[in-house]
């Protein structure tokens, strides 16, 4: 018995560590000046297999859908942005986009679904 809960831990430990997870890592919003249009928003693939975000979307903060095709490799990070190339020249990120809607320090909540 010992040994049948040891092997059942060990494998619980092993699916937790293969399965892929995308979180929001990063919100930059209301940068100096206010008209910069830099404002992003970071994921992270905290996972070790890729994730296809194909379709996914923002439902709160922000409007965006990710195009068919979007991945996030595993361990990387994505952008999205306002404006990816503005962002890039301020910045040098590579970044999707552009969202439509703004970032606020008022508390509001920005949502990922699938």
């Amino acid at each position: 018995m010992k040994y049948f809960i040891l092997f059942i831990l060990l494998l619980l430990t092993y699916h937790r560590t293969t399965n892929a997870e995308v979180v929001i890592n990063e919100i930059h919003y209301n940068s100096e000046p206010n008209n910069a249009l830099n404002e992003f928003i970071e994921l992270h693939n905290t996972g070790n297999e890729p994730v296809d975000i194909s379709g996914w979307f923002f439902s709160d903060g922000i409007s965006y859908q990710f195009d068919e095709g979007t991945i996030i490799n595993a361990n990387d990070f994505l952008v999205v942005s306002e404006n990816p190339a503005r962002l890039e020249i301020a910045l040098g990120a590579n970044a999707v986009g552009p969202f439509s809607g703004s970032l606020s320090s008022s508390g509001e909540k920005v949502e990922l679904k699938r």
